[in-house]
């Protein structure tokens, strides 16, 4: 069955076929029954359910969570087995955290019936159930799931806010309707207690017989009347028993509203609903809030619930908007999160601008330097998003990098000296986990000694900025004494963590700690007075670690050469070179590992991006025949250039993300456009036919009579290699089309292939690119054949070559 999401307007729906959602709907409901007859354990009904319930899909689709709800409120008292069994649906997720918040807002508030059990008993039992799984309440889904889950939530607080309204307004009419009525009870009673003294004096036949019995008269009438009041009063809603029942209510949803306003996560839910319904948060919510205002204004004695409802204001503050120029919004809003999570404000409002930047920064600066719980929060925090960037992406920016960092920062309240040395201790953690000579291990070790001071750098100029201060230039003596101390109580508190030192600089083979302040000071020469610092006390201890350690390839002093092979690589792009001098240096530096680590030195030292577009560069000069080349040899060597530069390229963004290769000169490039049209799994074309569109057929032509003629030969001088990037799917369609009709055998595919993969190894990119789009499309009968012809071109020569000299020696055996 097929489930489709569905955002309309507020409302956030689900749904699928209707006649078997309406069979398993009653399958359900019949279940339900039989469990109330059978009284099931907790256990035995949620194996029945999930009998009915398709694989992969919760009881969210059959309201599962409202039938539940319906069959616990049906009586005056709430049914406790239901209610049993909604706690576990939920914590064995049968149904949703929104499903079930959704469920309770729909339920009616009913304060006016003739019960007090029956006014009372539901709301409470709800409330009741809500704090028993409100600690738990989260979302891992997909954005409309978590949509759906801010909008529940709003709708649960404009709920528990009407609750209050209701319960306010019953109090006050209940208090206006207790005086007429003991007035007129009072008027009732004395009405007959006067006709039953007249009767009595008429039928007496004395004097002091009718005074006597008109005094009794009198006696009974205050009596009688007295009782009638003191009942009245009994029977009276507002009396105290039931007054402090009905206050009850009250106290339990604001003390309900309270706790998921100061809670993190759904306050930032409620700032999410706020900021996507913005005139449903202000209709429900807002107004609901200002009538409670009123009606407790109207009624002067109801002071004393005013109290109760005071920290209803905060509401409020969650109607902000972001008016500083300076910070960024994300960071603005973690800020006013932490802030009031810190200090509970509940009546105040918040100011925009700069006094609420300055009641801020008077927070921040009243934070103690160390604390415990904030410095593991941070190392909570940064560890992952370090651990993401340093393996998946090297070649991020640092300035993106260090505007998370300072969010993070600002959110848990650490100074920033703290956040440097959390960073490094992130850094010498993941050194110390990755196993052996691995890629991870690599990235790791380029991103400590290459990136990390780059990022330390960037990440002052950020807080500098965000400060608000006036940076004259870059290296300001006031911010870089801050900049300096900042960084001596980082290392110096670096250096209690002892063991992981040891650690880290026995895998390493180096003293990290010297080598980030050497690097520090070479990339900001205002930070030269870091050579004073003293880390004497720990040389004994780390001339130890060095002498017993083994040579590690990965070590911190082999990470730092590798950045001056880096500038040699761009200075050599960036000059005027013979072609087959480039040829041949590029050549010597893509072979073995010393690519990788050149690719990884200039990815932490932000310098990827100029070595891809230089190759570019490079790669559009020589994909078009230069007419003042006539020695053979360069002609030739251009050829080479093209190929290998666009094999550099494709391994650059299959290693690094398509982020790197420029989408807006994609017109201009012919790798640009070539990677982004038909290779990038984001932007490319997703229909092969497609890519057929637009071919010059002479160009088809004279590439199948190079590939399929065995009297030619693939021509590598004084061609277009654009025209073949473009045409060779062309080429490969009607190759596969005269192989299915049996033009060409196998011997003619395989003639074909070694071509393709021989002369030009790019030629076999961009066809198997074609290729592997067109197998999705076929048969299964149809793919086995191609995805063989996809095997061999993918494959290298020397693999080919070991499985055909194992297929002679079996022929021979």
């Amino acid at each position: 069955m097929t489930i489709a999401v569905i955002r309309n307007l507020n409302n956030i729906t689900m749904e699928g076929s209707a006649s078997s959602i309406n069979s398993r709907a009653t399958a359900i409901k019949t279940i339900l029954l039989a469990a109330w007859r059978g009284k099931l354990t907790n256990e035995e009904w949620e194996n029945r359910i999930r009998k009915v319930l398709p694989r992969g899909v919760n009881g969210d689709v059959y309201d599962l969570a409202d039938c539940l709800l319906k069959q616990a409120l049906i009586g005056p008292v709430p049914n406790q087995l239901f209610i049993s069994y909604l706690k576990h649906a939920v914590q064995s997720e049968l149904v949703s955290h929104s499903a079930v918040l959704k469920s309770i807002s729909n339920q009616p508030i009913n304060l006016r019936a003739s019960s007090l059990l029956y006014r009372t008993s539901p709301i409470v039992c709800l409330l009741d159930f809500l704090k028993s799984f409100r600690d738990k309440i989260s979302c891992h889904g997909t954005e409309i799931e978590c949509l759906n889950l801010c909008h529940s939530l709003s709708g649960l607080i404009h709920w528990l806010l009407k609750c209050i309204l209701s319960t306010i307004e019953y109090i006050i009419s209940s208090q206006s309707q207790q005086p007429q009525q003991q007035q007129h009870n009072i008027s009732s009673t004395l009405t007959n207690s006067s006709s039953s003294s007249t009767s009595t004096s008429t039928s007496s036949s004395s004097s002091s017989t009718v005074a006597n019995c008109a005094g009794g008269g009198n006696q009974l009438s205050t009596n009688v009347t007295g009782a009638s009041i003191t009942n009245s009063t009994n029977s009276n809603p507002g009396s105290s028993n039931q007054l402090d029942t009905t206050l009850g209510i009250i106290d339990l949803c604001t003390e309900t509203i309270h706790y998921f306003i100061n809670r993190p996560f759904t306050k930032s839910l409620l700032f999410i609903n706020k900021i996507e319904y913005t005139k449903e948060f202000k209709e429900n919510i807002l107004k609901t809030v200002q009538l409670i205002q009123q009606e407790l204004i109207s009624c002067q004695q109801l002071q004393y619930i005013q109290e109760k409802v005071q920290h209803l204001n905060i509401l409020h503050q969650l109607n902000l908007t972001f008016n500083s120029r300076e910070l960024h919004p994300s960071m603005v809003a973690a800020q006013q999160l932490r802030y009031l999570q810190t200090h509970r404000i509940r009546s105040t409002h918040i100011t925009s601008g700069s006094n609420f930047e300055r009641r801020i920064q008077q927070y921040n600066a009243s934070q103690p330097s160390h604390n415990s719980s904030t410095n593991h929060a941070l190392f909570n925090s940064l560890f992952p998003l370090i651990a993401f960037d340093a393996i998946l992406r090297p070649a991020r920016l640092n300035k993106h990098l260090a505007r998370q960092i300072v969010i993070i920062t600002n959110f848990n309240s650490a100074p920033i000296n703290m956040t440097y040395c959390e960073l490094i201790r992130v850094c010498l953690i993941g050194l110390i986990d990755a196993k052996g000579n691995s890629k991870a291990k690599a990235s790791w070790s380029f991103f400590t000694f290459l990136k990390l001071p780059r990022l330390l750098i960037e990440l002052n100029k950020v807080v500098v900025k965000s400060s608000g201060q006036p940076v004259t230039s870059p290296t300001d003596p006031d911010h870089a004494i801050n900049f300096i101390n900042d960084l001596k109580q980082a290392f110096e508190r670096l250096c209690e963590y002892s063991p992981l030192l040891d650690e880290a600089e026995y895998k390493c083979n180096c003293d990290l700690i010297k080598c980030l302040i050497k690097e520090l000071m070479k990339n900001d020469a205002s930070l030269i007075q870091l050579k004073s610092l003293d880390c004497r006390k720990f040389s004994a201890r780390r001339q130890n670690n060095l002498n017993n350690s083994n040579n590690n390839p990965l070590g911190g002093h082999m990470m730092l050469k590798t950045e001056p092979v880096v500038t040699s690589m761009l200075e050599t792009l960036n000059s005027q070179q013979d072609p087959a001098e480039l040829f041949g240096i590029l050549t010597q530096s893509c072979s073995g590992i010393s690519f990788e680590y050149t690719l990884s030195a200039a990815a932490a030292t932000g310098r990827l991006h100029l070595f891809v577009r230089l190759l570019i560069e490079h790669n559009e000069i020589y994909k078009m025949p230069q007419e003042n080349l006539t020695n053979p040899r360069y002609v030739q060597a251009q050829a080479l250039n093209f190929d290998i530069t666009f094999l550099i390229l494709i391994y650059i963004a299959q290693r690094y993300g398509p982020e790197l290769i420029d989408k807006e000169h994609a017109s201009k490039a012919t790798f640009n456009r070539w990677y982004h049209e038909r290779y990038n799994q984001d932007t490319c074309f997703s229909c092969p036919s497609e890519m057929l569109k637009g071919c010059d057929e002479e160009v088809v032509a004279s590439l199948i009579n190079q590939l399929v003629s065995r009297s030619k030969d693939v021509k590598t001088q004084h061609v277009n290699w654009h025209d073949v990037c473009f045409n060779l799917p062309k080429v490969m369609s009607e190759i596969i089309n005269a192989w299915n009709q049996g033009i060409l055998n196998d011997d003619d595919i395989a003639v074909v292939i070694e071509r393709l993969r021989s002369r030009m190894c790019f030629m076999a990119v961009v066809a198997s690119t074609w290729l592997q789009r067109h197998i999705r499309n076929l048969d299964e009968d149809d793919k086995p054949k191609l995805i063989h012809f996809l095997n061999c071109l993918t494959k290298s020569g020397q693999h080919l070559k070991q499985q055909q000299q194992q297929q002679q020696q079996q022929q021979q055996r």
